[in-house]
């Protein structure tokens, strides 16, 4: 375990300096000094300024052992990146962490968090404790100064990234890690609160995005069907657990997003079925997930022209049957011969989307692929047509005209 430490050049003062929970208390004017005598750290690393070496660094080698890093003031902008790369580069990797934000100079203690936080990702960095000697808290404690942990606003950072990849990637394992984590550590503790609902919920969503990261629409409806019950359940945990308050800022969230979803009553072909999977094609939009869209869309208008031909949405032949329609129409459609104006409108539809689906799938293995930018206008402009059609449950039959030249 290695202590990381920031020292200024203030006028510090001989306190006591206290852990509440854990009943020590040591007496210093560093609080870097208590720390060392609280953890024993394998190593202590303390970055400071020019200034506050030559006030300070000769009594504190008095008291402990320490590597020092000389780093800049940050009086500007470069002076601060130049922070960022003495940290990154004294800071060792795969390696557990406490941090002392207590002494730094003006802004750098923010700095040294995010560089931190930063280095967490890169490096493997695990970061045990963030703590601050709240020497000016000393009158209110008797004139001690309490040691508050602070690690648990870190992990704000972890939500951020995980309400970040679940809202605008549509991945939520991040946020099912957390929340299971939270939930399993309310059982490990003495403590008589214990999560209800978080480890549920954090499931619950994994499933739900999971299932349309493969674009499977039954999976999907089943895991948002249970969401607003899971929602409400997990409510009782947010007023109780501290560390669970950022969730309750996302419930909102995922309701809207999942709403017309989970409106969905197990039938992926009735009306509100139908809604439901142009939610998921909305959806996919959103989140960028384009050959997800496509893909949707594509069997969604297949399985709407078999509801609307009596066909079974789900037999292989009928779809066959309902693509064979669409793909003589097409070819109708190609030999300038007339078509009513709707059958028209769905060749055109069926056109741009084997068009688009085929290019995306196959990786534009063709003489001419269409560039990606492009493509992906096309595909937004199609998915969108065809969620509008079957979420207005737009009247779609056989007309007589277009009968006439399939029977020929």
């Amino acid at each position: 375990m290695i202590l990381i430490s920031f020292l200024g050049k203030g006028n510090y003062q001989e306190v006591i300096y206290f852990l509440p929970n854990d009943m020590k208390e040591f007496k210093t004017k560093f609080f870097v000094h208590a720390l060392n005598e609280f953890y024993n750290p394998q190593k202590t690393i303390i970055f400071m300024t020019d200034e506050a070496a030559r006030k300070y660094e000769s009594e504190m080698r008095t008291f402990i052992s320490f590597d020092k890093v000389k780093i800049m003031e940050g009086k500007n902008e470069e002076e601060l990146w130049n922070i960022f790369e003495t940290l990154a580069e004294s800071i060792p990797t795969d390696d557990e962490i406490i941090i002392d934000v207590t002494h730094g100079f003006r802004s750098i203690p923010i700095v040294a968090l995010s560089v931190i936080t930063f280095l967490k990702i890169l490096n493997n960095i695990k970061i045990t404790k963030v703590l601050y000697g709240a020497f000016e808290a000393k009158d209110t404690y008797g004139g001690k100064a309490p040691i508050f942990d602070i690690t648990n606003f870190l992990d704000l950072i972890n939500w951020s990234y995980a309400i970040d990849e679940f809202i605008h990637f549509g991945n939520a394992k991040r946020l099912r890690n957390i929340l299971e984590l939270i939930h399993n550590e309310t059982y490990k503790q003495d403590s008589v609160i214990k999560s209800k609902s978080l480890k549920s919920l954090g499931k619950n969503l994994d499933e739900l995005t999971t299932a349309l990261s493969v674009i499977r629409p039954n999976e999907v409806f089943k895991s948002a069907k249970e969401l607003p019950k899971l929602i409400k359940n997990v409510k009782d945990d947010i007023e109780k657990l501290a560390k669970v308050k950022p969730l309750g800022k996302l419930l909102d969230k995922i309701q809207s997003e999942y709403n017309l979803i989970s409106e969905a009553e197990g039938n992926l072909f009735d009306d509100k079925g139908f809604k439901a999977q142009a939610q998921m094609i909305n959806f996919y939009i959103k989140i960028e997930k384009y050959q997800q869209a496509i893909t949707l869309t594509r069997e969604a208008l297949v399985s709407y022209l078999c509801i609307k031909e009596k066909l079974n949405p789900l037999s292989k032949s009928d779809r066959e049957q309902s693509e064979k329609m669409l793909n003589e129409w097409l070819d109708l459609s190609r030999k300038n011969i007339e078509l009513d104006e709707k059958a028209s409108l769905f060749s055109k539809i069926w056109s741009d989307l084997i068009t688009y689906r085929n290019d995306i799938n196959h990786a534009g293995m063709r003489e001419n692929p269409i560039p990606a930018s492009t493509l992906i206008a096309n595909i937004k402009e199609i998915c969108e047509k065809v969620a509008h059609l079957i979420q207005n449950n737009l009247v779609f039959s056989v007309f007589l005209v277009v009968q006439k030249f399939l029977n020929a």
